[in-house]
């Protein structure tokens, strides 16, 4: 009784020790996202002062540039042509950039969902391991009470 008692603790023990080993993996990837969301959020920021300030730089240089030299309206035409490419371009990195998190974002949820998979069959096997030595042990014990009656 005490083997059998002594291979019972140290199941459950690897049970406990997989659902410790389980709780660790998901914090983990849960700090994981949250990594990735807090850098789409920093990143968003920059890009928001980025803009602010470009525009702010331009719509400056812009009237500067109209109180001076109404009579240059070609060299207005130009720097219109270029913000139009820098936006154009801010956009395309945009994109790019949001792309790219999201991919991070998918691709630490699909691992996150692979490890919570793995530990489900793992604590799957290990309760059904479990089961099994029980009805053995209840079994083995049964057939003990037949022989004493």
């Amino acid at each position: 009784k005490k083997e059998i008692n002594m291979k019972m603790v140290n199941q459950l023990s690897e049970y406990e020790s997989m659902h410790r080993d389980y709780a660790r993996s998901q914090e983990s990837l849960k700090e994981q996202i949250n990594n990735n969301e807090q850098l789409m959020n920093d990143h968003s920021k920059e890009r928001n002062k980025l803009i602010t300030n470009h525009v702010q730089e331009m719509d400056e240089y812009k009237k500067n540039f109209d109180e001076q030299v109404l009579s240059k309206t070609n060299r207005v035409t130009e720097l219109e042509t270029e913000l139009d490419k820098i936006k154009r371009d801010l956009a395309a990195f945009e994109e790019e950039h949001e792309n790219t998190l999201s991919e991070t974002i998918s691709s630490s949820q699909a691992e996150l969902q692979d490890v919570i998979e793995t530990y489900e069959g793992r604590l799957s096997q290990a309760q059904e391991s479990a089961a099994q030595e029980i009805a053995s042990l209840k079994k083995s014990n049964m057939n003990k009470e037949d022989l004493y009656t």
